[in-house]
């Protein structure tokens, strides 16, 4: 599943809890999300906060657009 959001953090919650694949038009429900980095930056810690965030019942900021703090400066 791809998705595009200007707030990285809503993004990625949304793919984690709300996102639903369709297969052949049936619902797939999903036992895993897979993350891949594709940043120079790295953002691996952020998704560790966010996930801990997610797992604790937080919704992320509604800020339009939101950029994640990088793991390199």
């Amino acid at each position: 599943m791809t998705s595009f959001h200007r707030n990285f953090d809503e993004g990625f919650w949304f793919a984690a809890t709300n996102a639903h694949q369709i297969i052949n038009d049936v619902y797939v429900v999903s036992n895993q999300v897979v993350c891949i980095d594709c940043t120079t930056k790295k953002v691996r810690r952020h998704l560790t906060f966010l996930i801990e965030e997610i797992n604790n019942d937080r919704l992320p900021n509604d800020k339009e657009l939101e950029t994640p703090p990088y793991d390199i400066q």
